[in-house]
């Protein structure tokens, strides 16, 4: 029954640096009293249900179990905590394997429960491998590893804590952090991906690969200064936010080649994001003080906001955003601000969403054309709105009913110049009460 146990420790153990291997097929647990454990390597070759249990008599902290080899689930279920007991903390010191590779579903699972986890921390190997048979059931705790890999296969199955998984180092034979196949079954838990790097990354061609629509991540947090990580899946999906605190997130792969980014939150970046040709879709942008989003020579779509605000540019010294010639189109459906409190352009700047009440804070720079194709753009009326500097086409209302300067009653006040206006049947302008400077035709065919 439940109450036998394969190992029972209540005084010192020595390793000897060799391995246990655990076969009964009896559902047994691993008694620690009183004190933390350290093995070698453990294998669970099973097919039973086995169980950490620890009974504190000292009013110590939570036990500890550690491999200071590896730790590999080939059949059976290895559990961090036994009914209502304390948990116990796993730490592997090199790499953890679930699964034998060729199983059915669920022959091999490694149950986290709220454990703190750390698995392979810096190794060269993976420090998480899922193999086909194999299941990880993140939990609730925190969780520290080297890298994290699944196979292409639905046997394969990962669901990450609700807390933070720390991915701090990579796979050094093909630099990837994080690789996980789309065929493989993943689940986000809620939780945060942090990638810090403890030292530096090989060669710094680091890449990260998975996420896609059907097995898509909820927040990922870069932190990794001085270092880029590449992004080599054609597509990575976030439910989350995508925050950069440091270091660069790269969407193009190392040999160049650009691959798309949906991010359903706030891109939020303090450290660099380079987007090359990509075809970008966040939920809002924020670009704090020393951060710099490269932009893509394609198209950013913003669809959402954050905290009021859809676009944020909180650079002050011209650097924050990098147009590259390439689109931001704003299509959220409802009252939202774009503060560029730095001197850096839009090169081409559309709105089109006909339930968007889309502010200016700051000064607006188009080194193109602006459009407001469906939808209101006004000044914010807190006396926050600057200037506004077109150097191609004012386009308004060429697809539904879009107003500029007309919402809510206020009017901007400061200086405006244009390349050129038209004012489609659906547009309706309002001009500023300071001066408006047009280098070219004003065609008006609205309000």
């Amino acid at each position: 029954g439940s109450s036998l146990a394969f190992l029972y420790v209540n005084a010192d153990v020595t390793h000897s640096s060799g391995t246990i291997t655990v076969t009964t097929d009896v559902a047994s647990n691993m008694l620690l009293f009183t004190t933390s454990l350290t093995l070698n390597n453990l294998i669970i070759d099973s097919g039973a249900v086995h169980k950490i249990w620890t009974e504190k008599t000292d009013g110590s902290n939570e036990n500890t179990l550690t491999c200071a080899g590896y730790l590999t689930i080939t059949d059976g279920t290895l559990g961090t905590k036994y009914s209502s007991q304390d948990v116990v903390n796993l730490t592997v010191t090199g790499p953890t394997i679930v699964g034998d590779g060729s199983a059915v579903a669920d022959t091999a699972t490694l149950t986290c429960n709220d454990s703190t986890i750390a698995l392979g921390s810096g190794i060269a190997a993976w420090g998480l491998h899922v193999k086909e048979g194999g299941t990880f059931n993140g939990g609730t705790g925190a969780h520290n590893m080297s890298s994290l890999a699944n196979d292409n296969d639905s046997a394969s199955d990962i669901t990450l804590t609700t807390g933070i998984t720390r991915i701090n180092h990579e796979h050094e034979a093909n630099n990837y952090c994080v690789k996980l196949f789309a065929g493989g079954t993943f689940a986000h838990g809620g939780g945060t991906i942090n990638i810090e790097p403890v030292g530096t990354y090989v060669a710094s061609v680091t890449r990260i690969y998975g996420f896609y629509a059907a097995n898509t991540a909820n927040n990922i947090t870069l932190n990794a200064a001085g270092q880029t990580l590449h992004q080599d899946t054609p597509l990575i999906h976030m439910a989350g936010d995508l925050t950069i605190t440091a270091g660069t997130w790269n969407t193009a792969d190392t040999g160049g080649s650009a691959k798309n980014l949906t991010v359903a939150g706030d891109c939020n970046v303090t450290g660099t994001i380079t987007m090359n040709a990509s075809v970008v879709e966040v939920g809002s942008l924020t670009i704090n003080d020393n951060g710099t989003c490269n932009a893509t020579s394609n198209t950013i779509t913003i669809d959402s906001e954050t905290s009021g605000y859809a676009y944020r540019n909180l650079e002050t010294d011209g650097t924050g955003f990098v147009h590259n010639d390439g689109e931001v189109l704003f299509t959220f459906g409802g009252v939202t601000i774009l503060d560029n409190d730095d001197t850096s352009s839009f090169y081409d700047l559309t709105v089109n969403s006909n339930n968007l009440d889309l502010y200016i804070y700051g000064n607006l720079i188009v080194a193109n054309d602006f459009r407001i194709r469906d939808g209101d753009v006004a000044a914010d009326g807190g006396g926050n709105m600057g200037t506004i500097t077109v150097d191609g086409d004012f386009d308004i209302g060429d697809v539904g009913s879009a107003t500029f300067n007309t919402l809510g009653g206020y009017r901007m006040a400061k200086a405006h110049e244009f390349g050129s206006i038209t004012i489609a049947a659906g547009g309706e302008f309002g001009a500023t009460s300071g001066v408006t400077a047009l280098n070219g035709n004003f065609l008006n065919y609205g309000t």
